[in-house]
Formats: C-alpha cells, structure tokens, sequence
C-alpha cells in the first residue's frame, strides 16, 4: 500500500447545521428543544406530521393545530411533571396498548387513505413522550414486563414500533423515540437500581433489542440533528447493555448483531466527522479489545487499513476540540486493540498498509498523536509476533526518532491526559521488545546506541533506573498501607493484589529499564559494563539489586498458550541476571 494515499486522508469536517463539536450534548438537546419547562419548549414532531405519504400537505394552520393538540394530548406544559404511581402508570401502559391497537387497525382500514389514520399516529407518538418520563424512576421498571398488564407485553409492543408498517419518516420518527427511551431507561446508575436492571437486560435480549438499535442506526440521516441523536443514543443503548450483562459473550452478541462490528467500521471510515463517529470509534475499541473473533473480522474487512487513513488525518495536525481528541485517542485504541496480537494476521497487515512509517511521522512531527503512535509501535513489537514488525522499525530509521525521546521525556500534555510516566513506560518497553526480537547486526546497531556520544544513553538508562527504584520503595509504603485498609474490612490481601499494585505505582517499568541493563552488560561490550558498574557505585547501589528485579520479573512471566516460548524466555532472563557478578 502506498504511504502517500494514507498521508492525503482528509476528513470531511463540514456538517449541516450546528457543529456538535462546538455544542455539549446537552445544549444540543435546548437549541433543538428549548430549555425545559420554559415557555419556549416545545414538542419536536416528527416529519411524518408536516405531510401525508400520499402527497397532500397540511397548511400552517393545520399544522399549528396539530402542533396545539400533541402538546395538550403529551400534557407538555408550564411547571415540572409529577412522578407517577403504579396505578397511574398500569393505565397509562393499558392506554398504550389501546393506541397501538387502533392505529394498527386503522393503517389497515384506510391503507390507502393517510389522513384518516393520522390522528391514531399522532396519539400513538404522543403516548410515547408520556412513557419517557418513567426513565427517571426505576422501581416502576418491572410493570413493563407485568402479567396483569397488557399480558406482560408492554415492552414488547413498544420494541415492536421500531418496525411500524409505515416505512417513510413516520416510522423513523417512532423509531428513534423507542431508541431514546430505552436509553433513558438503561442510563440509570444507583446501586439499588441493579437488580432490576439485570432483569431489563435480559429482557432486551430476550427480545432482540440488539437488532432493533442497529437496525435503527442503519437507516438515520445525520444531516438531520435529531436523528443524529437517535443515533448516538442507539449505540448508547448497545454501550449499555454490554455494560451491564452478566453474560460473558456479550460482546460477540452485540457485534454480530445485525452486523454492527461492520457498520461502526463502515461509519469511522465516512469523512464526516460528528458525534456518532466519536462514538462509533470508541465501540469499535471496545468490542475489539481481548475479542480474538472481532479482531479477525475487522481484519479481514480491511480494517487496519482504514483506521490509518483516519489516523493520518492527524499526522500534521492537532485536534479541535475536546471531541475531536476524544476521537483520535478512540481510533488509536481500536487500532492497538485490532493489532495487540490475538490475531496475528492483522500485525501482518499493519505492516503491509505501511503502519510503522505512519506511527513513525507521527512522532516525528511532535503533534498531540505523538503519545499514542508510541503506544501503537509499542504493541507492534511486543511479544513473539513481534518480530517482523522489529526489524522493519529499526529499517527505516526508527531508532533515530525514538532515542532524543529516550534522552528526553516530554512534558505532562493536559488536553489528551498523558503523563510523563506514561511516556517512559513506551519507551522502555519498545526499546526492551527490540531488545528481545532482534538478532545479529540489526541489535548491535540497537545496543551501539547506548555506546555513542560517551554512553550518554547508558548514563540515562541507569538515571531512570533509580527513579523508578524510588517510586517502588515509595509504591511499598503503599501496599503495607491498602493491606492494613483491606485487613480493616476483613479481606486479606494477597501475592497477586499486591504485585498488581507495585505494577500499577511503575514495577512493569522498572523491570523494562533493568532488562534493558543487564542485556547491554551481557552484550560483551566492556566499555558498558564498566559505565553500568561506575555509575552503580557512584549511587551507593550495586548490580544485585539489577538481578533480583530481572528475576522477579521472570518469575512472573505468567501462562500463555505458548507456554514453550514462555518458558525459553523465562530461562534467558534468568540466565542474563546470573550473568551479573
């Protein structure tokens, strides 16, 4: 594939209307509907009321009339709505299904004949805004699934609008409302909630809620704000649901249905960049991390491909905006997550799409990306399907942008949240992975590294190796401190809590920094050897506290599948530790 194609992606950042990037959710939601309980609110109604599908048009008159009586008939007035009781909500769901009967019964009567059926519609969807008011109270949940009322198919019924016989506007219309309740209904984070959330889900999925959510998003126009906010709310709702499932296949349901792995795919690869695409970006992260069987398909439909393009967009350019951050740290994510090795093939294709030169000028230009192309490089080269991805780096001249990195650590970047450590963290663990995966004259061109300019890298690496010694002594004092909080409720923390902890307070990147010295110290270089053991001295310090890190960190190389190579691996750090005497 041909890096210059990659480089000339540009986005599409021009929207119709209002620009979300410049607009909270929220304030989105007054500009459409005027502030809440203000005089100025008003009901949106949906297109399908401002004309017939056979062509006849309302006048204005009309259509403030119409207007006047879904206000009256939704009760949207002056003054805050009172919660409802269970009575009231049993006749309301008893009235639902009434509507939903006779507009049924009318859409057959008068197939061809729109207008007499349009008043059923316009009660039907003004019921609906009554409903959403139960969002916000939860212990009436279970009456939507009640035996006694409507034979305990009121959910049901009103997941069945999202597939209303009308297939114009008016159905979409009904649609996104069923969406955005549902998604109201699932937004509810209390911890008394709980229980009755879990049998909410399972009633979703009992009756294919996933289908009717990607089903919506299938056919939404975002040029049009209201149904970009269906949209957005629809791959809420599926957010949600993953969220909150118990079952332990969730994501593979919820990427396979209605093919909705390949619609976030297809809807990230669209120029237009709104809300939707931010969120579509951070689902397609999530549903790939750890998912072997997504990463496979993403894979497959060319997916690493696609996420460079839109990742080149950002190669010269900073993002605007706190969304558009958000997006570029969601498509880096999904990438590290389609590449981190579970299917190897894709490491293949990053390769072949001309990834590692992308992440390569991306760290060049010292843009805001650069944090997360390291991160990327990071999961390229690590681990045993690293190794092709290795030796290309150092081929086209990686080394060279990554040591004035090495040397020196960029500062804190407050907009995207990456720190300094963060930084450090990368850096030692891609120069650790080449360190592991490179043989012959391509790591002795990595090792020469920490020889030149008076072994300045060498001075550096053992700078960094007693920095992060000092957090692990300072990290300690905080494990002594979480067992006696732990110890206080009656848990007793044990050898795994606590060496998540140390690893977590920069254990992982200690250990890194001190493979990283005893490889140089066993690369037969003596001028190495004597700057490693002089400036261990000058500290006060000595190669055995080298050695006991190095073998920690074999002894904890933990299982894999590949348990042959992990064990190789776990014998070669043991063997490099004994050689420091």
């Amino acid at each position: 594939m041909d890096i210059g194609k990659i480089l000339d992606f540009a986005p599409d950042t021009e929207l119709r209307g209002e620009n979300p990037f410049e607009r909270t959710e929220i304030d989105r939601q007054k500009k459409a509907y005027g502030e809440p309980n203000s005089k100025k609110s008003k009901l949106a109604l949906p297109a399908y009321m401002e004309s017939v599908s056979d062509g006849v048009r309302m006048t204005e008159a009309e259509m403030e009339e119409r207007r006047q009586e879904l206000l009256a008939k939704a009760e949207i007035d002056n003054g805050e709505q009172e919660d409802m009781d269970e009575a009231a909500t049993r006749k309301l769901f008893l009235l639902f299904d009434k509507r939903m009967k006779k507009n049924q019964d009318q859409r057959i009567k008068y197939a061809q004949k729109p207008e007499k059926y349009m008043n059923s519609e316009m009660d039907l969807y003004a019921h609906l805004h009554e409903i959403k008011q139960l969002a916000t109270q939860p212990h009436l949940y279970p009456l939507f699934w009640d035996e006694d009322i409507n034979s305990g198919l009121t959910l049901v019924n009103l997941i069945s609008l999202s597939w209303h016989e009308n297939s114009d506007i008016a159905a979409m219309a009904r649609a996104l409302t069923m969406i955005e309740t549902l998604y109201d209904l699932l937004d509810q984070e209390e911890e008394e909630n709980e229980e009755i959330c879990k049998v909410l889900y399972q009633k979703y999925m009992e009756h294919d809620v996933l289908s009717v959510a990607v089903g919506t998003l299938k056919r939404m126009d975002e040029t049009k704000n209201e149904e970009m906010e269906a949209a957005f709310k629809s791959i809420g709702l599926l957010e949600s649901i993953i969220e909150g499932s118990d079952d332990q296949d969730i994501i593979t349901k919820v990427a396979n249905s209605g093919n909705f792995l390949i619609w976030l795919l297809e809807r990230v690869r669209r120029r237009t960049i709104n809300m939707v695409k931010v969120y579509a970006a951070e689902m397609l992260s999530v549903l790939l991390q750890g998912s072997e069987e997504n990463q496979k398909i993403i894979g497959e439909k060319k997916g690493v491909d696609i996420l460079l393009k839109q990742l080149a967009y950002f190669k010269k350019r900073n993002p605007k905006g706190q969304e558009e951050i958000e997006l570029m740290e969601n498509l880096f994510d999904a990438l590290c997550s389609v590449v981190q090795g579970l299917y190897p093939p894709n490491r293949k294709k990053f390769l072949e799409d001309e990834g590692l030169h992308l992440m390569n000028l991306m760290i060049r230009e010292k843009k805001m990306s650069r944090n997360s192309a390291l991160k990327v490089i990071n999961h390229v080269v690590s681990g045993y399907e690293g190794g092709d991805n290795s030796v290309k780096y150092v081929e086209i001249l990686g080394l060279k942008t990554l040591f004035p990195l090495f040397m020196k650590t960029p500062k804190r970047n407050k907009k995207t949240g990456h720190t300094e450590n963060d930084h450090e963290e990368a850096i030692v663990s891609i120069i650790g992975n080449l360190m592991r995966n490179l043989s012959g004259s391509l790591k002795r061109r990595l090792v020469d590294k920490f020889v030149e300019l008076d072994h300045a890298k060498s001075e550096r690496l053992l700078e960094l190796h007693f920095k992060y010694a000092e957090k692990m002594e300072a990290a300690e004092e905080e494990v002594e401190q979480q067992a006696a909080i732990l110890a206080q409720e009656g848990v007793e923390m044990d050898d795994d809590m606590a060496y998540a902890l140390r690893l977590e307070k920069g254990l992982f990147t200690l250990q890194q920094i001190d493979y990283i010295i005893v490889e140089l110290y066993g690369s037969g270089i003596e001028s190495l050897r004597e700057r490693i053991i002089s400036h261990l001295s000058m500290r006060k310090s000595s190669l055995k506290q080298i050695r006991e890190v190095v073998k920690d960190y074999a002894d904890n190389l933990g299982d894999g599948e590949n348990q042959e190579a992990i064990e190789q691996e776990r014998n070669r750090l043991l063997e490099l530790a004994m050689g420091l005497m």
